[in-house]
C-alpha cells in the first residue's frame, strides 16, 4: 500500500512524521513517530528513553494493523484520492457561485470553505451558529471553527454522496450569502 501523507503532494522528504488517529480510525488511542532511516540507524546502538505505561500497547497496535489492513483491501486511499478530486471541483464550483465563501481550501479528502462578509476585505462571519443549526436539522454533521465550515467526509465516501452532502452545505450557504457583500 502507498502512503498518502500530506506531505507527499511536494517535494519534501521529512526527517520525521507524526501520526494518530487515522491509524486506528479513532477507535483505540495509537500514535507514532515515523522517522527517516538517519534517524533510525542513530538508535540502532543507543536506547531511547521514551514511552510510558501504555506504550506500544498490544490492543492499540493490533487496532492500527486492523485499521491498515482494511485501508488496503478496501483502497480507501485510491477512494480518496479519487473523490478528492471531485470534492475539489465541487467545492471551487461552490466558491464561484456564493458571495459568502471566501475561499476553498482542500487536499484530498480534507478540506474547508472559509465564509466571509466580504470577498474583497476578507472579513469573517464569525460564528456560523445559524449555518450549523441548519446543516444539523437538515443530517448534515459537520465541524465548524469560527467562520470556518470543515467539509471532512470519510475515506469510503462516494461521488454521489460527496453531492448529496454539498447541497446540503450549499442551501446553508444561503443564509450567510444574505449577509455577505459580492
Amino acid at each position: 500500500m502507498k502512503s498518502e501523507f500530506a506531505v507527499d503532494h511536494w517535494d519534501v522528504v521529512p526527517d520525521m512524521i507524526t501520526t494518530a488517529k487515522g491509524l486506528t480510525s479513532g477507535y483505540v488511542p495509537l500514535g507514532v513517530v515515523i522517522v527517516s532511516q538517519a534517524i533510525a540507524d542513530h538508535f540502532e546502538d543507543k536506547m531511547l528513553w521514551c514511552g510510558l505505561t501504555y506504550s506500544g500497547h498490544p490492543l492499540a497496535c493490533a487496532a492500527g494493523v486492523a485499521t491498515l489492513q482494511v485501508y488496503e483491501d478496501d483502497h480507501l486511499i485510491e477512494n480518496a484520492v479519487r473523490a478528492g478530486k471531485h470534492l475539489g471541483a465541487r467545492l471551487e464550483a461552490i466558491k464561484v457561485r456564493h458571495a459568502s465563501v471566501g475561499d476553498a481550501r482542500y487536499i484530498g479528502l480534507f478540506s474547508a470553505l472559509e465564509i466571509v462578509k466580504s470577498k474583497a476585505t476578507r472579513e469573517p462571519i464569525d460564528p456560523l451558529t445559524e449555518v450549523g443549526k441548519f446543516l444539523r436539522a437538515n443530517g448534515l454533521f459537520t465541524f465548524i471553527f469560527h467562520n470556518v465550515l470543515f467539509v471532512v467526509p470519510p475515506l469510503c465516501i462516494t461521488e454521489a454522496q460527496i453531492d448529496e452532502g454539498l447541497a446540503i452545505i450549499e442551501r446553508g450557504l444561503e443564509i450567510t450569502d444574505a449577509i455577505s457583500k459580492a
